[in-house]
């Protein structure tokens, strides 16, 4: 299984700022993508990891989207639910701090309750003059599947990923492995999607790590930690946790 990622036109003129919205689905489907979205209604467009010690709170969203029928006849978000109906897909909305990108919220399809709607605009003498049809959804957070990925799957999947660090003068080898490989594992396991490590971006620049063997800023995802931190009950050098893989070349 593997994704095709799109992203479609900002959402401008919200309270949050620039909003951006990526479309994520099975990549065996065939559909033109429209060249312009307009969102109708997004709410509520938030997600909680901290919103008490120890709890985690997730909000779905409710979409309703202007239909357009530019590239298909029955339309393009018609043809995405009703026609691929075999398939999900996903929604995943960031939004612009300066330079930065930042993760909103990301939610995958709840079939059950989709509607195709109907919004009459009325001429100043009151008579109907136009539709505009519209798709109304619900998206249900995709972070949720993450409470599937159990911890010694999680360590025979990093332990797959890890590399070899260097070999003391007793001939004793560590390995390292690359926090970006964590979160695509992670990824991997979660979504059924297939692994893939470039995958894994850091979109804020606020997010680095001063890197002394080279005398420059580089992404935490960079970073390497060792295999063994996932081993339950298992004792791990702190020296080994964190690491600039530049340290062992």
């Amino acid at each position: 299984m593997a994704l095709t990622q799109v992203k479609l036109p900002i959402i401008y003129n919200n309270p949050a700022g620039v909003i951006n919205c990526y479309l994520f689905h099975d990549d065996s489907i065939d559909i033109d993508y429209p060249e312009s979205v307009s969102f109708m209604s997004v709410k509520p467009l938030r997600e909680s990891i901290d919103a008490e010690v120890g709890k985690t709170e997730f909000d779905n969203v409710d979409i309703e989207v202007k239909e357009d029928y530019h590239f298909h006849a029955e339309g393009f978000w018609h043809r995405l639910i009703n026609v691929y109906s075999q398939f999900d897909f996903e929604l995943m909305f960031t939004v612009m701090e300066s330079t930065d990108e930042t993760f909103s919220f990301r939610g995958k399809i709840y079939r059950v309750n989709v509607k195709e709607t109907e919004h009459y605009l009325d001429t100043t003498t009151g008579t109907p003059s136009s539709v505009v049809r519209g798709v109304e959804f619900k998206l249900v957070t995709s972070l949720k599947v993450l409470d599937e990925v159990d911890i010694p799957t999680l360590n025979t999947e990093v332990l797959t990923h890890q590399e070899l660090a260097y070999v003391d003068s007793y001939g004793t080898s560590f390995y390292v492995v690359k926090l970006a490989a964590v979160f695509a594992s992670i990824i991997h396991l979660a979504y059924g999607d297939d692994y893939d490590e470039t995958s894994i971006v850091n979109n804020s620049s606020d997010i680095q790590f001063w890197n002394y063997g080279t005398s420059e800023w580089v992404s935490f995802l960079e970073t390497y930690i060792s295999p063994d931190f996932f081993k339950t009950g298992g004792e791990v050098s702190a020296q080994y946790i964190l690491r600039f893989k530049t340290a062992y070349d």
